[in-house]
């Protein structure tokens, strides 16, 4: 892999609940590391839920490979949030991974 082409830095972020002491629970999201990635954009669409529309730009990520990257974490750069759908790690060599990563556009 190029190292060039991984040009943008992002945060590798990891939902922590706590009880609320009601019966719920509050999700609050920590930074777990910093990553070199390369983000592609792959596709949008726009659906309708409950009368509102809901615009979602899909992504290929691209960064080495990191044993801390899960299906149930996200990606954060800048503003910008990307729910990692899943995690592929080429040839299983733990050298490349490929995330498929879905951004929710607010409208």
């Amino acid at each position: 892999m190029n190292a060039g082409l991984l040009r943008h830095r992002v945060w590798l972020q990891r939902a922590d609940t706590t009880a609320d002491g009601q019966g719920g629970f509050t999700v609050a999201w920590r930074d777990v590391c910093q990553l070199w990635a390369q983000i592609k954009p792959s596709s949008g669409n726009e659906t309708y839920r409950y009368g509102q529309l809901y615009p979602t730009m899909t992504h290929q990520v691209t960064l080495r490979y990191h044993p801390e990257v899960h299906v149930k974490d996200r990606l954060a750069w800048g503003t910008r949030v990307f729910e990692i759908l899943s995690v592929r790690n080429i040839d299983e060599r733990n050298q490349i991974l490929e995330l498929y990563c879905e951004e929710r556009v607010d409208v």
